[in-house]
């Protein structure tokens, strides 16, 4: 599912992208899982609670209620009766990080999809998962066990992303699918695309989308109302974030562009990667993006300069996430390589005897475990958590 002006059709991905580079998330679009904030954030804050607070479970909750998503809040107010030992809980978190440095980690794998899995989400409970065998399937994170198998595209699931509510797909049939994420049941179908949808993101307001069709389009998440869609690209719109009033997208055309989100204007257009792009991620002030041209580039959002280049993979790059501390990157070279993020030097390689057989297609990750699908139709759970008390952390 990725496009490349110039080159030949991918043959695993052809329903998807034409691409010289192919295909999410993070505070207003929830694609990445939900976890602290960027482990120098979380460290600073520590070593400030341990000089200045006392060791109280209050103090912990308020510093947890900074450092996580809201979604976590449930857990942390279960140890307003809980005492809390600062050194242990900083300890605990120095033990992790040294788990990531010496690349200590347990692989788990999930099998189940007949075909090549393209996209993922995950969070502590589950796993959703969307394949070329037309299905989506939510997966028990602590079994491995598929729960339920959701039906309804007529062709890949390339594309997806879920809330409490609802799971949103996209799929090589040209089409948008709303789902209920407790029942399984299909809500809305929305057409408007003329061929596949690549990426998308959502969230209560917009739905935004992109397409093999070059187009952007931006929906009402409430009933599907299409309010605009958004030309510019010369080639197969692969990736799209949006945040801050802006819309991101990434082509097979070579370029990126920033869009006013109200307006649909272009605001700025990147150019920099030597091929098609195939994924970004956007923070609001950082893009990121991964290209078949190997690369990983780091740019200004604001100013839109290019202010690091990440070399080391040996094929195209399909999927990213980044933090303040590490970039993560997945490969067809079949690796998922771990970056230092102010530096660009390659801190770790995901490649073991568990480890994919295949193109990598989809990753992300939290504070203690990446989580990937490939053309091996098998999804992996890398946990760097081995002998680590991770209560505080998950």
């Amino acid at each position: 599912m990725i496009s490349d002006e110039n080159d030949e059709e991918d043959p695993y991905d052809a329903e998807a992208m034409d691409m010289e580079g192919y295909h999410p998330h993070q505070q207003d679009q929830p694609d990445y899982p939900t976890s602290f904030m960027s482990t120098g954030s979380w460290a600073h804050d520590i070593h400030a609670a341990l000089a200045d607070m006392p060791a109280s479970p209050s103090n912990l909750i308020e510093l947890r209620r900074a450092s996580v998503g809201r979604n976590r809040l449930s857990r942390i107010d279960e140890l307003r009766d809980v005492d809390i030992d600062w050194k242990y809980i900083y300890w605990q978190r120095h033990l992790l990080e040294k788990n990531w440095r010496d690349g200590k980690f347990t692989p788990r794998t999930f099998s189940g999809h007949q075909e090549a899995i393209y996209c993922l989400q995950f969070d502590d409970d589950k796993i959703v998962s969307g394949s070329r065998d037309d299905s989506i399937k939510v997966w028990d994170m602590q079994t491995g066990k598929c729960r339920t198998t959701l039906t309804g595209h007529h062709g890949s699931v390339l594309c997806l992303q879920y809330n409490s509510n609802h799971i949103v797909s996209g799929s090589s049939d040209s089409t948008i699918i709303v789902w209920d994420i407790r029942t399984g049941r299909a809500l809305r179908t929305l057409m408007g695309h003329t061929e596949s949808v690549l990426n998308l993101r959502f969230d209560d307001e917009h739905i935004v989308s992109c397409s093999k069709d070059t187009t952007v389009k931006i929906w009402r998440t409430a009933d599907g109302k299409l309010l605009h869609t958004l030309r510019g690209h010369k080639a197969a719109v692969n990736a799209v974030q949006y945040g801050n009033g802006v819309v991101v997208s990434a082509s097979g055309d070579r370029s990126i562009k920033i869009w006013d989100m109200a307006t649909g204007q272009i605001k700025k257009s990147l150019m920099g990667h030597t091929r098609g792009i195939a994924c970004i991620q956007f923070d609001g002030h950082t893009i990121v993006s991964g290209s078949s041209d190997k690369t990983i580039k780091v740019w200004d959002a604001h100013s839109g300069q290019n202010t690091l280049t990440i070399t080391g993979h040996g094929d195209l790059v399909r999927t990213l996430q980044f933090d303040d501390v590490r970039i993560v990157s997945g490969s067809y070279d079949e690796t998922l390589k771990v970056w230092d993020r102010k530096t660009g030097q390659q801190v770790l390689e995901l490649k073991c005897g568990g480890g994919h057989t295949s193109r990598v297609f989809k990753l992300q990750f939290d504070v203690a475990r990446v989580v990937s699908c490939s053309q091996d139709q098998r999804i992996i759970v890398w946990d760097f958590s081995t002998d680590v008390d991770t209560r505080f952390f998950l």
